[in-house]
């Protein structure tokens, strides 16, 4: 991942997801997916209404994991990166200036039948 470059926010999830697939708390998930504070928490509410995450208590501390769901949309959102890598390069390199980029949009198409 290119640090100077605008993360989408299916690459955020990913990230978060990749960080939580064996359990982590919110502090592990912020710095490891490098978010902000408010970043993570819009996140976090948001993957847990879609059943990306679940949210377990270990000792009274709230720990979050990657649910079936969760890992199914891994998966396919690298296979659809990796497939489409040179698309996305080009709409980069052309100065597209489209809120999603071409994975993210057929990755949304993929998921809704998750």
């Amino acid at each position: 991942m290119n640090l100077w470059s605008k993360r989408g926010k299916f690459s955020i999830i990913a990230d978060m997801l990749e960080v939580a697939d064996g359990g982590a708390g919110k502090t592990e998930i912020m710095y490891k997916a490098n978010l902000s504070f408010r970043q993570l928490e819009k996140y976090l509410r948001l993957m847990l209404e879609i059943d990306l995450l679940d949210e377990t208590s270990n000792n009274g501390r709230k720990v979050y994991g990657a649910t079936h769901k969760g890992i199914t949309f891994l998966q396919r959102y690298y296979a659809i990166k990796e497939l489409l890598k040179t698309e996305d390069d080009n709409s980069h390199r052309n100065g597209s200036e489209d809120s999603y980029t071409i994975t993210e949009k057929l990755l949304l198409l993929s998921l809704i039948h998750i």
